[in-house]
């Protein structure tokens, strides 16, 4: 069997949105067809479940044992629940917490991904190929992450959280090319930053300030869907025919 690759999800968001929208449900856990068959959450991880990858998913005790449940309830073979007991200060934050709960090698690298966004582009092989890498769609609007491309190149100069500095926005799939490396520069970013600003754009932009190459990727933003707020959720599903 080949080696397996992971792919974390860190999942300890509070679903504030939806709440606020009067969905109580954790949007993981809401349908995308008529009978509750597959979930947000069943979207999501799809592209991932097969032999190549290793998902871990890694949430709060609140939502620990529904998730497990959740889990219990399908066929996946290639997912892991980690239970993450302590405060998060941010997705950075999270997915440092889920590497010290790891037995990988210092030299591993790996995959981050949002929950909230489901690809549906082909994995090709240069997902297990790993360096410093981002995936980015061309888009309208604030509420993204955005790079800042090297002109004539596939490299990344900067990268900013929801401040619009280019078209091209962050899908929510990251990669880092060894576990060494994202513990140094997340090292980095605790020391010069308050906690709640532990995210994935200040750590890439960390790792450009040490001379480290971050390559894009671009992808069509056709080939995702978006389940991250209440108005994405429903256009989805309703793209999907869901009544």
């Amino acid at each position: 069997m080949e080696k397996s690759y992971k792919i974390l999800l860190p999942a300890l968001g509070k679903s504030s949105r939806f709440k606020t929208s009067g969905i109580f449900c954790d949007k993981m856990f809401l349908p995308i067809n008529k009978n509750w068959a597959e979930l947000v959450i069943d979207s999501v991880i799809k592209p991932f479940c097969n032999e190549r990858f290793e998902v871990i998913i890694g949430v709060n005790s609140y939502l620990h044992n529904q998730m497990c449940e959740w889990l219990g309830q399908r066929s996946y073979d290639n997912v892991e629940i980690m239970n993450i007991e302590r405060k998060s200060y941010g997705q950075a934050h999270t997915v440092m917490m889920m590497l010290d709960n790891l037995c990988m090698d210092t030299k591993e690298g790996f995959s981050i991904h949002n929950v909230d966004t489901a690809l549906n582009y082909e994995l090709d092989s240069s997902y297990t190929d790993f360096s410093n890498r981002i995936d980015v769609f061309e888009s309208e609007g604030n509420q993204w992450s955005f790079i800042e491309p090297i002109p004539e190149t596939m490299n990344v100069k900067r990268v900013t959280e929801k401040v619009r500095i280019s078209n091209l926005c962050s899908n929510g799939f990251y990669q880092f090319e060894s576990f060494e490396l994202y513990k140094n520069i997340f090292g980095q970013l605790y020391n010069k930053n308050t906690p709640n600003e532990l995210f994935i754009a200040p750590m890439y932009n960390t790792l450009i300030e040490n001379k480290c190459a971050l390559e894009y990727r671009l992808v069509s933003k056709s080939e995702h869907e978006f389940y991250g707020t209440p108005e994405e959720y429903f256009k989805t599903i309703g793209e999907k025919d869901v009544k």
